[in-house]
């Protein structure tokens, strides 16, 4: 800090000294949606003294400019590779420093060249979506510039393991959907880490409805006391230092829906820097995780972004046809058995009546030849 301070007075009273020989640059920057910012540099009157190579920064060429009309262009630099820092001061917004500081590379006159033009460039991207920008020439200070950009996020649902394939437009019941959300970002090398604050599907597509809302993932979670996935299907691990989030979930129907009612996936995310031990995307211990259900903690809605994806369709259950089927023929085959045995029991029982009533008038028949022979004698 104390160096940046020491420049920033040292270029301020070059400048004083040096401005009537050359212009005073203007600035502007954006920070793009993709995790990339553009910078134009007007009024350089003394460019054709320098090289592109010369304006790179951090001596990368990917960082490289391009010269015109003594302007100076960067064109979506790729952040953070082309950052001269990177921050996130008490896990709010992740600040991204662009140190503009063009060097001779052989210098026979002994001039400071490099200290004619220094600048700090900075995006600063606010976990409330919205992010600031600012272009801080130090030999100029009054020529500041300001821009507001995005974080792009994806949540998407694929038909197979390895995260490829759409999902058809009606869905069975009981197949397994794979879904990833992911922070946009155009480097190689990205220093952005993706946390899953709440994920959890509804009846609605508009994700602050409560309509059938069941939560899946919380702060990171998702192990069956998190979860209300009532059949425990739900996988899930958070990864740590990574732009993207996995999670998979076999397809569900709300008790008393009708088929073809719609089923909503929402994920409400935290984006921070990586590799931070004390970061707020942080992946949670086995122990940290809740070991029983309890009531989900109000969610800081000012620093996370939301996305949702959806509807999923869902179509008839063939499985419960078949099981419905057979259900169904093995209780009209025992209706049928049971008429059977009732009807035989009923003819069993009328015999025997029969049976029975034969014997009786048998026997009294019998006893009445007796009587009738004995009077007769």
């Amino acid at each position: 800090m104390k160096t940046l301070i020491f420049l920033a007075v040292f270029a301020i009273v070059f400048q004083l000294g040096t401005s009537h020989m050359y212009g005073e640059p203007k600035g502007k920057v954006t920070c793009n949606n993709n995790h990339t910012v553009d910078i134009k540099i007007t009024n350089v009157d003394d460019l054709n003294e320098w090289t592109v190579d010369e304006w790179q920064l951090k001596n990368k060429s990917e960082c490289k400019p391009v010269f015109g009309n003594e302007t100076v262009t960067y064109s979506a630099l790729n952040l953070p590779d082309c950052a001269w820092s990177s921050e996130q001061p008490a896990n709010s917004s992740i600040k991204y420093v662009l140190k503009i500081n063009p060097t001779k590379k052989n210098s026979s006159t002994g001039q400071l060249r490099g200290y004619d033009h220094l600048y700090y460039v900075w995006c600063s991207y606010v976990n409330q979506n919205v992010s600031s920008a600012s272009f801080v020439p130090i030999k100029n200070r009054e020529y500041n510039d300001s821009s507001t950009a995005f974080f792009n996020f994806n949540l998407q649902a694929f038909n197979y393991p390895n995260f490829t394939g759409r999902v058809p437009n009606k869905v069975p019941l009981r197949k397994k959907l794979y879904f990833q959300a992911s922070v946009e970002t155009s480097s190689r090398a990205p220093n952005l880490d993706l946390f899953l604050v709440h994920c959890y599907s509804s009846k609605n597509s508009d994700p602050t409805s409560k309509d059938g809302q069941v939560s899946l993932i919380e702060e990171g979670c998702g192990n069956k006391a998190t979860s209300e996935d009532l059949e425990d299907t739900l996988s899930y691990s958070c990864a740590s230092d990574s732009t993207e989030e996995k999670f998979s979930i076999q397809a569900f129907r709300y008790y008393g829906a009708e088929t073809g009612d719609a089923v909503y996936f929402h994920c409400d995310l935290r984006v921070c820097l990586a590799n931070k031990p004390t970061s707020a995307c942080e992946c949670p211990s086995s122990s940290q995780c809740p070991s029983s259900r309890k009531k989900r903690s109000t969610v800081d809605e000012t620093k996370v972004y939301r996305v949702s994806t959806g509807p999923f369709i869902l179509e008839n259950d063939e499985e419960e046809k078949e099981t419905g089927s057979g259900e169904e023929n093995e209780s009209k085959s025992l209706s049928n058995g049971t008429v059977i045995t009732v009807a035989i029991s009923g003819v069993l029982a009328v015999a025997i009546i029969c049976l029975t009533a034969y014997l009786i008038l048998r026997s009294r028949n019998k006893r009445s030849q007796r009587g009738d022979i004995h009077v007769a004698t």
